[in-house]
Formats: C-alpha cells, sequence, structure tokens
C-alpha cells in the first residue's frame, strides 16, 4: 500500500508547521507529501519552500496558487498533481490536522490483512477524527432515506465501539481514495469554492466501491466540532452547494424538503437579514446550477 499526503493549506502558519511534523514521524511513512499553498500570506510560502528542500525519507513537493481557490479548488488541483506521482492511494487533509503517529500504519495493516477480493471492492478508508473536545462527528456520516426526507446520520461514540464503520460521506480530514478510484470519478469539484466540496466526492466515490471508517485510526482536527457561525459569507456555500448537490444525487422531492429543513434551522438559530439574503441567492443560484466564487460580498 502507497500512500500519497496531499494539502491545502491557506494561512495557517503554525498549524501547518505542527501538520507536517506530525506526518514525519509517522511509522508508515508515505510515499510523498504535496502541499498546495492556497496564496497564503502569512509566511507559509516561504517556510514551505525552505521545508521542501530538507532531506526526508519521502518525497515533497509544494504548488504556490496564485489566488486562493478555496478549500474545494485547492483540493482538485493537488490531487490531479498527486495522481502522477506513484501512489496507489491519496491521503487528503487538513493543514489544521494532525495524525497520530500509527495512523497510516493502522490503514496499511488493515488494508493489507483484507482478502484479496474484500480489497478491491475497498474505494476510501477513513480515520476517526477528533477535535480539542472529544470525537469531532459531522467527519463521518451515513445517509438515511425514508420517502419524505434523506438525514445524514453522523457516527457516535457507539458507532466507534465497531473496528470499522462503512460511511457515506466523509470529509476532506484524514481520508484515503484509492487513486484508481480517483480515476474513475474524477477530481473534487472545484466549482464548490468551499464547503460540501468533499460530501459530494463522497457520493462520486461511493458508487465504485465501499466507503469505511477505522476506528483505532485517529487524526486530530484542531478545532472545534462544525458549526455553521449566524454571520459568515461561508453560509451561502453551505447552503448553496448542498442544495446543490440533492437535486444533482437526490432529485427535485428531497432538494425541496432540504429547502424546507434550511428554512426552519434559519428562523430557529439565524433569524437575521443578512442570512436570509444569502439564503435566497444559494437557493437561486443552486436551482440555475450557479457555482463557482460568487462575486457578491455578504460580509467581509
Amino acid at each position: 500500500m502507497k500512500i500519497g499526503v496531499v494539502i491545502v493549506t491557506y494561512n495557517r502558519l503554525e498549524k501547518l508547521k505542527k501538520c507536517l511534523s506530525a506526518y514525519e514521524r509517522q511509522a508508515f511513512l508515505p510515499v510523498f507529501l504535496h502541499i498546495v499553498d492556497n496564496c497564503s500570506t502569512d509566511g507559509s510560502g516561504s517556510f514551505l519552500d525552505a521545508w521542501a528542500d530538507t532531506p526526508d525519507p519521502f518525497q515533497k513537493s509544494v504548488y504556490h496558487s496564485n489566488v486562493n481557490l478555496g478549500g474545494a479548488g485547492g483540493f482538485s488541483l493537488g490531487i490531479g498533481q498527486a495522481l502522477s506521482k506513484g501512489a496507489d492511494w491519496i491521503w487528503i487533509s487538513d493543514d489544521d490536522a494532525y495524525p497520530d503517529p500509527d495512523c497510516l500504519q493502522k490503514l496499511s495493516d488493515y488494508y493489507t490483512a483484507l482478502p484479496s477480493a474484500e480489497r478491491s471492492s475497498i474505494a476510501g478508508l477513513c480515520a476517526k477524527v477528533r477535535c480539542p473536545g472529544g470525537v469531532s462527528y459531522l467527519h463521518r456520516r451515513r445517509l438515511r432515506r425514508s420517502l419524505l426526507q434523506l438525514k445524514e446520520v453522523p457516527l457516535r461514540d457507539a458507532d466507534y465501539i465497531n473496528a470499522v464503520n462503512d460511511i457515506d460521506f466523509f470529509s476532506f480530514v484524514g481520508t484515503a481514495v484509492r487513486s484508481s478510484v480517483i480515476v474513475q470519478a474524477g477530481l473534487p469539484n472545484a466549482d464548490y469554492f468551499i464547503n460540501y466540496d468533499d460530501s459530494e466526492y463522497s457520493l462520486r466515490c461511493r458508487k465504485y466501491g465501499i466507503l469505511r471508517c477505522l476506528s483505532d485510526a485517529a487524526i486530530l482536527h484542531d478545532s472545534p466540532e462544525d458549526t455553521i457561525p449566524p454571520k459568515n459569507w461561508k453560509n451561502y456555500y453551505a447552503f448553496r452547494n448542498k442544495l446543490y448537490t440533492y437535486r444533482q444525487y437526490f432529485g427535485r422531492w428531497y432538494c425541496f424538503v432540504e429547502y424546507l429543513k434550511h428554512i426552519y434551522m434559519i428562523l430557529r438559530h439565524y433569524n437575521n437579514f443578512q442570512t436570509w439574503k444569502q439564503f435566497l441567492q444559494a437557493s437561486i443560484d443552486a436551482c440555475k446550477g450557479h457555482l463557482g466564487q460568487s462575486s457578491r460580498t455578504f460580509f467581509s
């Protein structure tokens, strides 16, 4: 099992240093580390250039983007560049996530111990994500479908008692995708810019095999459990990209139900003019398929 690592970074130099150090301490070393610098302005670029020139037992490469491509654009670019570097698995993660020293080793041990027929059925392997407060639940989810609605159900503590859990959604924090699956599924959709791009990519990869989370392989995400602040420019992308994904994958009915659920959520938690303005524009753009980075300024 040859694992290559792709990390996207933007203006988190101190966390980036801890992140790279975590991979250098892996018991099972990756074939390469490929870093996409998303037009950082905090000195990350010069640090990465010096880091790339420092000898290590794995390949190092850095790509400096001239513009901020967003998380979606950064991962799409980085994964595409990594495919030619000789790994049969691409591990995807953030610059503020630090795998345990035995994390990649446990993925490799689990995969190589499987019967060959079962190995070929695996499209993605994920680590359990921890945050400073405990397990970070939203990164690994299952899809539950009824006649009326779809539910994305996070793995909980009771699930992690199991050695492995099959999932439907992963985040780009501690996820390894088979290179051959990436070739079949294509690259992440750069036009999502930020938010829900990893969820959409999960659904695409799931068409080509099983997505599985290992409970004893862990990565620390140095961020609180994900929430949507009441006033934040990212809300527009969260609304738009999820509605667009539901429309594309599940049809108009489930998209409409999700639309109603968003209205309820905004009324209950985020009832302010700016959020309604974001949601209205996001809904229009999702229906029309207008993706990419928005030129509108919702919040600074």
